[in-house]
């Protein structure tokens, strides 16, 4: 008899979908004072409320990190830009050196790297990679991270 109470009072609790009725119906369960009645009770109350979990599909080799990288590198490396500099001067606030193209725009370098201001000037070529833009002076024979200022 007791068995059939806690069997209907389980599937009136069943029924109920909101957190309030899972609540009572655990509450219910708890009060139970035999152990076995009281297991039987969580049992069927895990049952009952049990949640049909899909089967992940299966993730195509083409989406991940790999190919994101790739598609970036080879959007990077399409854009080549040749350059003339027209002057360079360093900060002495920043200790970086500034880089002004005959077009017009100016670059600043990225760390605090020490260069030589000697062979600044002439052509270079301006680069986009992964990690951003770089800056070849071909007298300097230097590759240097930059970042466009104005």
């Amino acid at each position: 008899m007791r068995r059939l109470i806690y069997a209907t009072t389980l599937l009136t609790f069943a029924f109920q979908s909101n957190a309030a009725g899972l609540n009572e119906s655990l509450a219910a369960c708890a009060a139970v004072t035999s152990d076995s009645d009281r297991l039987e009770c969580f049992d069927q109350l895990a049952e009952s409320n049990a949640v049909d979990v899909a089967e992940p599909g299966v993730m195509p080799d083409t989406i991940g990190r790999k190919r994101e990288k790739a598609k970036k590198q080879e959007v990077a490396a399409s854009e080549i830009y040749d350059v003339s500099v027209k002057s360079c001067e360093r900060s002495t606030a920043s200790n970086r050196t500034t880089f002004t193209l005959e077009n017009g725009q100016v670059w600043r370098q990225k760390n605090t790297r020490w260069l030589s201001l000697r062979d600044c000037k002439g052509s270079a070529t301006i680069k986009s990679g992964y990690f951003g833009y770089t800056l070849h002076v071909a007298g300097m024979n230097k590759s240097i991270g930059v970042i466009r200022v104005d």
